[in-house]
């Protein structure tokens, strides 16, 4: 069941607005998968960690589970958001990926 955070944000604002309150909820719970719903796409995300760039800075990374083949793929912030940018509003919650698909 989607928080009562989750739901405000979905209402409230902008796509961009509740896509920044996703990412929020995604980095205060550091490698536990989250589910992120919205009308158009189910995905199960989670925070990795900070990952070094070639310019000597860090940048976050993350990994989306894959149902059919049981196992996470790595992105980069980029990628992840660009790819969550073209569907929502979300609301989210921490799962279980052992409990799913």
């Amino acid at each position: 069941m989607p928080s009562a955070r989750a739901l405000a944000a979905q209402r409230a604002g902008s796509k961009s607005a509740n896509l920044e309150a996703a990412f929020k909820f995604i980095h205060d719970h550091p490698g536990q998968p989250v589910l992120l719903n919205s009308p158009g796409n189910s995905a199960t995300v989670r925070y990795d960690d900070l990952e070094a760039t070639p310019d000597g800075g860090a940048e976050p990374s993350y990994s989306v589970y894959l149902y059919s083949l049981k196992e996470w793929l790595p992105l980069s912030y980029r990628t992840l958001r660009s790819y969550l940018e073209m569907y929502g509003p979300y609301t989210w919650e921490v799962t279980d990926v052992r409990s799913e698909g």
